[in-house]
């Protein structure tokens, strides 16, 4: 596989979703991640997602360099519902959007958060936030406050 100016964690998921069009969709190479919040006002606050790699596109595109991006929705854990109700500022936001921008250009991090439609999906924006990348493999992948836990797997998308 081609290599990136990235550290030896990050690219060792780079190698493992940098693969050809699968033969069977189920075999997508992904990661799964799960995002928290440093100091969230919801303490058991957790988006689950996934991440698909985008290899760097020809050079006259409007993002020349290569990425992660993908999605995840809200989980509720125990006590959830109490925060929630105790907050005066009403629910979380349902979905997250997260990118990762890969060098040379740079290397920094994107986190994107939005209400529900009326049919459970992505609605509008309500924050998003940008700030360097900080990847380690005892405590994942850091964006300002946010922290991603990032597992390979496979998906059908």
């Amino acid at each position: 596989m081609s290599k990136f100016p990235v550290s030896p964690d990050l690219q060792t998921m780079i190698d493992w979703c940098n693969q050809p069009a699968p033969k069977f969709a189920g075999d997508t190479h992904a990661l799964q991640f799960f995002l928290f919040i440093d100091n969230a006002p919801f303490t058991n606050l957790i988006y689950q997602g996934y991440l698909f790699f985008h290899p760097p596109p020809v050079p006259a595109s409007p993002r020349p360099r290569a990425f992660f991006q993908g999605s995840g929705r809200l989980t509720y854990k125990l006590g959830m519902c109490e925060q929630v109700k105790a907050n005066p500022n009403g629910s979380p936001p349902a979905w997250v959007k997260v990118s990762l921008d890969l060098p040379p250009t740079n290397n920094t991090g994107g986190v994107s958060f939005f209400s529900t439609d009326g049919n459970g999906l992505p609605g509008t924006m309500l924050s998003e936030m940008q700030d360097d990348l900080s990847i380690s493999s005892s405590t994942g992948i850091k964006i300002g406050p946010v922290n991603l836990q990032i597992f390979k797997t496979t998906v059908t998308p």
